[in-house]
């Protein structure tokens, strides 16, 4: 009972210690506000604005499946707790009780504090099972717990969720003490899925790494992959539960083989040292930033001046399965374009059978850092081994004050800009505040995530209750980001919008804004009666049936028209192609630029949509137009998807007529689409060197 209370009593220390230690870590490095759930501002940048899709989430039914889906943050690309920046943990946990919470309620400080305590907790035990006294241990906890690798993430960068390093922390300590009791690593899988998976990696090599280097016999390595095997099925349906292989979410992505460390990072400060100067870097190894720190520096140099001075005792064994874990990940860190400073050395093929992994963790270079950590945990561990009690307890303490100066400049770098920083939306017009009385969506173009100004979007949707197509997500279905864009360019060619959603278009990156003009003048072009199109804030919406809104005024007041502009609507006058006619009355896609006699098709569907008034009143498509060239060209004609005919031409202007029943369609947009027998440049048929392809060139066209 003694050994008990013993114990009871010694990690209720270790906890106040972490307490206090997390506390003084946020209040000199961000403010202690932050842990505020009412302050936001400063997740309003970066990957810490996906914080608001937990504000969308708590809205959700609390029995659904999977439990972590969250459907109005991104409608058709929407994702789920485990894929939209969410920590699913906590996500989870609090759901129940959201009704109970005020609005906001951000739960990432109250993370950061636990956080930094459990960081220097498991790492205090650490050094407690490897024999330091407590002083000694709680020196070289907080050496291990303030390292730059764990620092960075918070300070630096918006990455919260990564500096988790407990997990990786309390992996080890169960190593270092034999410990393969199967609750407990399945708490600590089952946590590390619930906090973020890319931390998954370290506890399986760790563990694999363990079992088969410190296990006495092939029957023990047995039961140990049994219960390993066991541990993984039961994290893959946690997994399933929270949404991680939620509708084909595609876990494929760019930056293997950029998001890396390289052969110096151990070295490179890349801003966290005023006594070590940076080392030139590759252009995405900043995520692969491993710089060991002063304090565990100076810890190794001086194990190397003690290199001759004897142990007290011999290593743990132990740390052989950790070394061979971290070197493991640190090659797999470098991925496959090995690097030096910014100098590549050289780079090999990935086999097609590893693609998956390096898919789904594409920033290889976070895996540098359990060698970061078994570095600074070995180094401290025979410094202690070759000197004196009271010397090597000056010296951690000595060094971990240098490393605090050498720091300071880093640590406080945040605190009065990002950690301070208060949310104001560039979205000013008043008009947004109306948009929840007419609709309950609000649909981005381009629908893809992180488009431009989201985050005040996104925030405007939030404020309303309104679902919103974009957001900032870890992992998207690429098929959905498609289907989305192949629904709005239907939408916008025939005028047949949703009703419940108000469409805004902005920027993307990868989108030019020659394309989002196009479809934005495409979508005016095809209003109906009842829609209505305008600016707020220089942002083009369309506001399909703001008609018929009973309410909605901000946005009837900021709409400049109903119905696509009067001069755009086609009245059966003959339209001219040619480069100084008026072109208001079309819109064109799939043709070269306009030449002065008129345009070329270029393309294996040319289309022209016109907005035609009194539709039924006509009977007959006329095309003025020229073939290039011998063998004549045949081109087939369709209006709105369905085929009516098809023309030949001379290579003298000569006029085709096809007849259509136009009484048939029950819209006033109609698409003329054009597809060719085949293509042929000038060059192909000895005209001129001319090497692009063309159709038809097209003059006139008149409906009668």
């Amino acid at each position: 009972m003694v050994t008990i209370r013993m114990n009871k009593h010694t990690k209720f220390h270790h906890i106040a210690e972490g307490l206090a230690f997390s506390t003084v870590l946020m209040w000199f490095t961000s403010g202690l506000k932050v842990i505020d759930p009412r302050t936001t501002g400063w997740l309003s940048i970066g990957d810490a604005t996906a914080e608001i899709a937990w504000e969308f989430f708590r809205r959700t039914p609390f029995l659904k499946f999977p439990l972590g889906v969250n459907p109005d943050y991104g409608l058709e690309i929407s994702s789920t707790v485990a894929l939209d920046g969410q920590i699913p943990l906590f996500s989870l946990l609090i759901r129940p009780f959201s009704s109970f919470l005020p609005e906001r309620f951000q739960y990432l400080g109250l993370f950061l504090f636990i956080t930094f305590l459990l960081n220097y907790y498991f790492a205090k035990k650490i050094f407690i099972h490897l024999q330091l006294n407590n002083i000694q241990s709680g020196l070289s906890a907080v050496i291990l717990a303030t390292s730059p690798i764990i620092l960075n993430r918070y300070i630096e960068n918006t990455h919260y969720s990564l500096t988790s390093s407990w997990l990786i922390f309390s992996s080890i300590l169960l190593v270092l003490q034999h410990d393969f009791r199967y609750y407990r690593w399945f708490y600590i899988f089952t946590l590390t899925v619930l906090i973020h998976m890319y931390y998954l990696p370290f506890v399986f090599i760790i563990y694999i790494a363990a079992i088969i280097i410190n296990s006495n016999n092939i029957k023990i390595i047995f039961v140990r992959t049994i219960s390993l095997m066991s541990i993984l099925i039961l994290s893959v349906i946690i997994m399933y539960i929270c949404g991680y292989f939620f509708s084909g979410t595609d876990s494929k992505d760019i930056g293997y083989g950029f998001f890396r460390s390289t052969l110096s990072s151990l070295i490179d400060p890349s801003g966290w040292s005023n006594i070590l100067p940076d080392i030139p870097e590759t252009e995405g190894s900043y995520e692969g930033f491993a710089y060991l720190g002063i304090p565990a520096l100076l810890i190794i140099v001086t194990n190397l001046f003690l290199i001759k001075v004897s142990k007290k005792k011999k290593s743990k064994s132990s740390f052989i399965s950790l070394w061979v874990a971290a070197i493991v990940l640190f090659i797999f860190s470098l991925s496959n374009n090995i690097a030096i400073s910014d100098k590549e050395l050289f780079s090999f093929p990935t086999v097609e059978s590893f693609t998956f992994f390096t898919n789904t963790f594409r920033s290889t270079g976070r895996f540098s850092w359990l060698i970061v950590i078994v570095i600074t945990i070995s180094a401290i561990f025979i410094m202690s081994q070759k000197i004196d009690s009271k010397k090597f307890s000056t010296l951690l303490f000595i060094y971990l004050l240098i490393g605090i100066i050498d720091y300071f400049p880093q640590l406080i770098s945040a605190k009065a800009q990002k950690f301070n920083l208060e949310y104001k939306s560039s979205l000013k017009d008043s008009a947004w505040s109306s948009v929840d009385e007419c609709y309950s969506k609000m649909r981005m173009y381009p629908p893809t995530p992180g488009v431009e100004n989201y985050y005040d979007f996104v925030t405007i949707a939030y404020s309303q209750n309104l679902a919103i197509n974009t957001g900032r997500f870890g992992r998207i279905n690429q098929n959905a980001i498609l289907g989305s864009y192949d629904l709005m360019h239907q939408e916008f060619n025939s005028g047949k919008y949703r009703n419940d959603s108000l469409y805004i278009f902005t920027n993307a990156e990868y989108v030019s804004k020659e394309f989002v003009d196009f479809q934005k003048n495409l979508a005016i072009h095809t209003l109906n009666a009842e829609s209505a199109y305008g600016e707020i804030d220089g942002y083009t919406f369309i506001a399909p049936n703001l008609k018929n809104c009973d309410t909605g005024d901000l946005l009837k007041l900021a709409s400049k028209e109903f119905g696509s502009p009067k001069n755009q609507k086609y009245a059966g006058e003959k339209l001219l192609f040619g480069k100084d006619q008026d072109s208001s009355k079309y819109i064109l896609s799939g043709f070269s630029a306009q030449e002065q006699w008129g345009v070329w098709s270029a393309t294996d569907l040319s289309k022209i949509v016109l907005n035609v008034f009194d539709i039924e009143d006509f009977s007959y498509v006329n095309l003025v137009a020229k073939d290039l060239g011998y063998p004549s060209n045949q081109f087939e004609v369709s209006i709105n998807g369905s085929a009516i005919g098809s023309c030949q031409f001379a290579i003298d202007f000569s006029t085709c007529t096809i007849p259509f029943n136009f009484k048939s369609l029950n819209t006033n947009i109609i698409t003329l689409s054009f597809t060719p027998r085949f293509l042929r440049s000038p060059k192909d048929i000895g005209l001129s060197n001319e090497s692009q392809n063309l159709g038809f060139g097209l003059q006139t066209l008149y409906l009668n």
